[in-house]
Order: structure tokens, then C-alpha cells, then sequence
């Protein structure tokens, strides 16, 4: 896979414009302070890919691909383009942050449908942590829902926006999951 082309689950999926397929492959990408590492990882599906960087070059150290969004990729006439995410389909990553030890990423699994008829904003209380590797580390639970997080650079706290029910900066101390 060259770099910057998105994810696609058959050969099928490859034959669609990288640029559609990427409005359903959109998500966050998060680098360590560092800067030679970047952890990319969509909304929807099930899908982490781990890069590193050496100069001018970046490299694949690990995809973690075990599921794929549902969507139908539409051009329009006039050079619009979309691609309709099932309603069925629950978010996945929905923010991630990275340390130079970590990666951090906020999971929601609230499906579309839901968000929809509840009137509600996607957030998440899981974390799962993971190494530069691509190995999964662990996993955690907020006592909030979240929307964006952000890590100390020594992995002691996260910081998190909540809505609690307005929007509010929270404080985690997640240092003992370390020991």
C-alpha cells in the first residue's frame, strides 16, 4: 500500500478513487512530541495503523485492520464527493492522542442510528493504550463521556473534554495502570 492511500478491505474497495474511499476512511491522526512517529486510526471500522518516520521517509510498522466501515461512495456532477455511512455503523476512534512510550485512543461504539434519534454528540469512555508497535497494552474506562483527549508527556495524566453536560476540561490521573 503506498502512503496516503486508505484502508480497503478487498480488491474491490482498492477499485474506488483513494479520494472517496478516504471520506469514509476519515479519523484522527496523532503524533508523538517526538515527531518521528504517527498513529492513524478511522472513525468507523476497526482500523490502527502505526507509522514511523526516518527522514524524508515514512514507514508501515503495523496495520491492525479487523473490521471495515459500510458506506457508499457518491461523486456527484459537479465534482462533489461523499460516501454515506451506514446508519447501522458504530464509531470506532474517535480521538487519540501519543506520548514518545504511547498511543492513546478514545472508542466510542455508539452506532450512528443512536446518536441520531438521541439527539447526542459522539463520545467515548474508553481507552485503549497501545505501544509504538502496534501491541495492545490495555484498556481503560472513564467515568465521563469524552470527546477529545490529550496526554501528559510523562503518561501520568490524561486531560479530556466532557460534557458534563456542557463542554469541560477533565482531569484524569492515570499513572497507577503504569505499575
Amino acid at each position: 500500500m503506498p502512503f496516503l492511500e486508505f484502508p480497503y478491505k478487498d480488491t474491490d474497495e482498492r477499485t474506488i478513487q483513494n479520494r472517496l474511499r478516504g471520506m469514509a476512511y476519515q479519523g484522527p491522526l496523532s503524533f508523538n512530541p517526538s515527531c518521528d512517529r504517527f498513529v492513524y486510526s478511522p472513525s468507523t471500522g476497526d482500523i490502527i495503523h502505526f507509522y514511523a518516520i526516518e527522514g524524508d521517509e515514512v514507514h508501515v510498522v503495523s496495520r491492525l485492520e479487523k473490521a471495515y466501515p459500510r458506506y457508499i461512495p457518491e461523486e456527484g456532477t459537479d465534482g462533489a464527493i461523499s460516501a454515506a455511512i451506514s446508519r447501522s455503523e458504530k464509531f470506532s476512534y474517535i480521538a487519540s492522542t501519543a506520548t514518545d512510550r504511547y498511543v492513546y485512543l478514545l472508542y466510542s461504539g455508539a452506532v450512528f442510528e443512536d446518536l441520531i434519534k438521541e439527539g447526542k454528540m459522539n463520545s467515548g469512555q474508553t481507552v485503549f493504550v497501545y505501544n509504538w508497535k502496534g501491541e495492545k497494552l490495555r484498556s481503560f474506562a472513564l467515568d465521563v463521556d469524552c470527546q477529545q483527549i490529550c496526554v501528559s508527556t510523562d503518561d501520568g495524566t490524561l486531560y479530556a473534554i466532557a460534557e458534563n453536560p456542557e463542554p469541560e476540561l477533565v482531569r484524569f490521573d492515570i499513572s497507577p495502570w503504569q505499575k
